[in-house]
């Protein structure tokens, strides 16, 4: 069985109308041991999936009951009863009957042994909820269970993320923000991310993490001349961006809906991962655009990297997204857009522009670069009067050798294994010890395992590192931080966490890196 979501058009044509006597019918049909499977099987399908589309879980959830555990629940065995056992817990979930979903998850766990880890991971984020409400202090300090979670294998951790990414879209739709952060905190305490706004699967961990950068902080010549040479090109570039915009025959393409809510993104892609590059037909109408990039290896042969027009009209708001490496960097060159202004009611704030990770802003202006790292968290919107036309284009990461890109491209091709690359990925950790870190995040505070005194809880110590570059780190938070932040201007370095071990007394650690 394939679930699968109507679009905005379809839920539209009296979709809600037909579901209460869909569910009626289908819940008749599973009362009934004397239908056959051919009739009850499709029937009940319909009914789950009209239910799942339109997010009515008090529909949906007794449905899985029936199904799950009425009289014919064994016409709906292997797969397919997985499948629905899965539905009725994230359903439980979202519904937020957590109490219920950890005994029912304690109950099924056995007969489910591929899906245990992602039936312990959604009892788990059940069980924190349930946890903070009685104790805001303490509800991450469930070592045990954390370690419980920690995925093993590659398979395991692939599962995990594409559960989380399911679950993230249902929560976005709902609003439940406070949910998706209390995810995203798990997701870094069992090692799956490295940070709460950079939620990357293939990460390696010695290479500069700014989310913002500027193009003299980059220390390769050549580098740098190939990306000034772009700009300097800006109009030309422009000209041809706007001649390719007219001709309605090429392939343009848009955002997936889940993320361009109001479907007002548009783009032309010159290159991107298992597509060709540099069709002729682009090429052909933007000679100049074509022969930049081509003669920048960089960008040519980015490893999951794309060369792109976006195109956001008035309106345009693209979700927050993430990229799954932190081994490239994406350079915005604004082709045309309005003289930069802010919101009214946040000056700080640009009509059209990018956020990463919360804190990072950018706001785009005719002619000027911008360079980030999607692999943080960002979003992008135009809430100004005119469309915002860009030259998007990845980059592999200043730091990459040639041999690195050479590896880097074979596990994109399928030809090499993340394990053989010969570098520090992210693994599961040896001991027990949750050394969760947010790198760029002042809104949060890092919390030690173990038992920990209330009385000190409340406020956060300052912990030193001597390992950095400028042998200089300062972690300073309260209970009520700044809501707003200012773009980084200067070159940034992350500090390492040091660890040490604790007493038998009740102590308090909050270990906390900021970059400047």
């Amino acid at each position: 069985m394939k679930i699968f979501y109507f679009s905005e058009n379809s839920r539209a044509v009296g979709k809600i109308e037909y579901l209460k006597p869909i569910i009626l019918i289908s819940s008749t049909l599973l009362t009934s041991s004397a239908v056959p499977s051919q009739i009850l099987l499709p029937a009940v399908e319909l009914a789950v999936n009209t239910s799942l589309d339109i997010i009515e879980p008090e529909w949906t959830i007794p449905l899985l009951k029936l199904i799950l555990f009425g009289q014919n629940k064994d016409k709906f065995d292997g797969e397919l009863r997985e499948l629905y056992m899965q539905l009725y817990i994230e359903e439980l979930f979202f519904s937020k009957q957590f109490k219920e979903l950890v005994q029912k998850v304690d109950d099924v766990i056995e007969e489910f042994p591929k899906k245990e880890l992602n039936m312990k991971f959604i009892k788990g984020l059940s069980m924190r909820y349930l946890e903070r409400e009685e104790d805001p202090l303490y509800y991450r300090t469930n070592v045990q269970m954390v370690y419980s979670l920690y995925p093993r294998l590659p398979s395991q951790r692939e599962s995990l993320r594409e559960q989380i990414k399911r679950l993230e879209g249902r929560l976005r739709k709902s609003g439940e923000m406070d949910l998706l952060n209390l995810m995203w905190e798990m997701g870094v305490d069992i090692t799956l991310y490295p940070s709460r706004y950079q939620r990357t699967s293939l990460h390696i961990q010695h290479l500069q993490v700014y989310p913002v950068w500027q193009l003299e902080m980059i220390e390769k010549k050549e580098y740098k001349d190939r990306i000034e040479g772009i700009q300097k090109n800006w109009e030309e570039i422009r000209n041809e961006a706007l001649t390719l915009l007219q001709h309605s025959e090429l392939n343009k393409t848009r955002v997936e809906p889940e993320y361009d809510i109001y479907s007002k993104t548009e783009q032309i892609v010159f290159s991107g991962p298992h597509l060709s590059s540099f069709p002729p037909s682009l090429c052909a109408a933007a000679p100049i655009t074509c022969s930049l990039l081509k003669k920048f290896p960089e960008a040519a042969d980015c490893a999951y990297g794309y060369i792109m027009i976006t195109v956001l009209e008035p309106g345009a708001v693209i979700y927050p997204h993430g990229d799954k490496t932190n081994t490239k960097l994406r350079v915005h060159l604004t082709l045309d857009a309005a003289d930069l202004s802010f919101f009214e009611n946040n000056p700080q704030l640009p009509a059209a522009g990018l956020l990463l990770a919360q804190r990072e802003v950018i706001g785009w202006e005719t002619g000027k670069l911008a360079i980030f790292d999607p692999s943080f968290e960002h979003q992008m919107w135009n809430q100004g009067d005119q469309r915002v036309v860009i030259l998007s284009f990845d980059v592999d990461h200043p730091e990459l050798g040639v041999n690195m890109r050479k590896k880097l491209r074979g596990v994109f091709d399928g030809k090499t294994q993340e394990e053989d690359l010969g570098i520090s990925i992210l693994r599961v950790p040896e001991d027990l010890r949750i050394t969760t870190r947010y790198i760029y995040d002042q809104f949060e505070t890092n919390e030690s395992e173990g038992k920990q005194s209330k009385s000190n809880q409340s406020e956060s110590n300052q912990s030193e590192s001597n390992q950095s570059e400028n042998n200089q780190s300062e972690s300073n938070q309260s209970e009520s931080n700044q809501s707003e932040s200012k773009p980084s201007e200067s070159k940034q370095s992350e500090a390492n966490q040091s660890e040490s071990k604790q007493s038998e007394a009740n102590q308090s650690e909050s270990k906390q890196s900021e970059s400047n």
